[in-house]
């Protein structure tokens, strides 16, 4: 599994996150497709005849032209995000141009923040928003360019720690404009509560492979500003109590390769607080075909739910429904 694929669940329901693409809806099974290579033209036509709507997630590290103007065909998405490993370059900003006119954000893979003439064309552009993954702390300087994009931005560190206290001044140089996402794989205790609540960015904490124990939720739940939490597992948890501890927080599970049961899901969503801000978001992320019992009880789900896998699920999906 790419590096794209395992942030990329990040950035669903932006519609309700950011203000772009469409919010989804309880009841409803909305479906991402992560497009691995450059698509073909008659790939982008049978995408554009689907129903509904859906998004997209396309890498096109140093696409060409001819590629770019190919996605911008593409009809019917609800989000279109392009990962790449390089800027854009002047010579194919009028592409670049067209897929911004359709909503398209940018997604800057372990890339240098930019230099002025990167935010220059960044800004020419227009992306509805410029999200950066990063497996560093940027220096002061390229933290402070930052508040130069036009763009809505945010910033995704995926580290092998979380930051430090000697980290302070290099993230306080990022505008408090720009939302912070930390990603780790274990959960934060009273050093890293102390340090996120130094920052006044909004902050959201994204933690694959384990729930928070007992002595975990007081740090949890006393970082000022989490605007959300974002729970990876590939099993529930030992108790649908832990649900409850972290009623008030906007949370959203991350199901990989597998769908829990009919229990497990009523558990996660019963324990949602929408009143105090404790919204509950289901993601699925598995290539494999959904059972049909598997799609009823998601279907079902009082909260929303998102399916992403490889675009190449969703093509054979419509071929044998061709036939």
């Amino acid at each position: 599994m790419t590096s794209t694929r395992l942030f990329l669940t990040l950035f669903l329901f932006s519609g309700a996150l950011y203000g772009t693409g469409t919010a989804v809806q309880a009841g409803q099974l909305h479906e991402t497709y992560y497009v691995e290579s450059s698509p073909e033209p008659s790939m982008i036509q049978k995408w554009s005849r689907l129903p509904g709507t859906r998004n997209f997630l396309f890498r096109v590290s140093a696409p060409s032209q001819t590629e770019l103007e190919m996605i911008g065909r593409l009809e019917r998405a609800s989000l279109l995000q392009l990962e790449s490993t390089t800027y854009p370059e002047r010579t194919e900003i009028k592409a670049w141009q067209k897929l911004a006119s359709k909503g398209a954000q940018f997604i800057g893979l372990d890339l240098q923040l930019p230099n002025p003439e990167q935010i220059q064309i960044l800004n020419e552009i227009g992306f509805s928003r410029i999200i950066f993954l990063m497996t560093y702390i940027p220096d002061t300087d390229e933290g402070r360019r930052l508040g130069q994009l036009n763009t809505p931005v945010s910033v995704t560190f995926a580290t092998t720690s979380f930051p430090r206290y000697d980290d302070r001044e290099l993230l306080l140089a990022i505008p408090k404009t720009v939302p912070l996402t930390f990603v780790g794989s274990y959960w934060p205790g009273y050093t890293h509560m102390d340090l996120f609540n130094m920052l006044p960015n909004s902050k959201r904490l994204r933690i694959s492979g384990e729930f928070p124990n007992d002595d975990q939720f007081p740090y949890l739940n006393n970082i000022d500003n989490l605007q959300e939490l974002t729970i990876e597992t590939s099993f529930a948890p030992p108790s649908p109590t832990v649900w409850e501890q972290i009623a008030n927080r906007a949370t959203r599970w991350i199901c990989r390769d597998w769908v829990p049961t009919e229990e497990e899901l009523q558990d996660f969503a019963r324990s949602a607080r929408p009143e105090t801000g404790g919204t509950r978001n289901l993601i699925i992320d598995k290539d494999g075909e959904l059972f049909p019992e598997e799609r009823a009880r998601l279907e079902r789900m009082q909260t929303p739910v998102e399916w992403v896998h490889s675009s190449a699920i969703g093509v054979q999906r419509r071929s044998r429904s061709v036939q």
